[in-house]
């Protein structure tokens, strides 16, 4: 039985349930908005081209409605992203999930960071941000310096990776990342998370909030007091 979560509510409202591969269709849209609801997620999260159809079911309950900016390589020129955000808050997003640029990050230039997340946290201010940094791929100073700005601008989270680029999103990844932060801002842990214990690991270690597609499954585990092995 789970000693992170004091119930399956409480487990199901943490989670961001996410489906953003390439070839998913209009159906499974439709399907993880239901599951969803039935569910009690604390979100949707899908690519952009399937975020007003998630909209629409969402419509009305307390299930968020997230999508992508940036994603996966996070190497969008900062008008592209700000077009993106802003299409996503139209479309129905009420929280956006954004690649940082690591390229930028990576040679030293801090401002051009700095101001892409200042400018899209100020051109949609009516959505959460949540901003990736896929910790995998940086180095301590690499991170720090994300982190410091991260702690001048506020956004709502920090989001540990996009589970495309770098290996499964490890408990030491969210401490780095916990350690780091204002306490006014929350970790997102995302990435390969499959099983109850995993996803027990990390909220151990500091995040508050979990994107998978392996929610339904995660809490069926709680409920029957089992995890489930993680699939190959």
């Amino acid at each position: 039985m789970s000693t992170a979560f004091a119930s399956a509510a409480s487990l199901a409202a943490a989670i961001d349930h996410t489906l953003l591969k390439a070839d998913m269709l209009y159906g499974d849209a439709e399907r993880i908005a239901a599951e969803a609801l039935a569910r009690g997620f604390r979100g949707v999260c899908v690519p952009p081209c399937h975020l007003g159809r998630v909209a629409a079911a969402l419509k009305g309950s307390a299930v968020r409605p997230v999508t992508v900016v940036g994603f996966p390589l996070g190497s969008s020129t900062l008008y592209a992203k700000l077009f993106e955000a802003l299409e996503g808050w139209r479309l129905g997003a009420t929280e956006l999930d954004v690649v940082i640029n690591l390229s930028a990050i990576k040679s030293g230039d801090d401002e051009l960071v700095r101001r892409e997340m200042g400018e899209i946290m100020a051109k949609t201010p009516e959505c959460g941000h949540k901003f990736i940094v896929e910790v995998g791929l940086l180095d301590d100073r690499e991170l720090s310096r994300v982190c410091r700005i991260a702690n001048d601008l506020k956004p709502r989270f920090l989001k540990t990776s996009t589970g495309m680029l770098a290996p499964p999103v490890s408990a030491a990844e969210v401490r780095k990342l916990r350690e780091r932060l204002d306490p006014a801002i929350a970790v997102k842990a995302a990435g390969g998370i499959r099983t109850l214990a995993e996803l027990e690991a990390l909220a151990e270690a500091g995040a508050s909030v979990f994107g998978t597609s392996s929610g339904v499954a995660i809490l069926d585990s709680y409920a029957s007091g089992r995890d489930t092995p993680r699939p190959a």
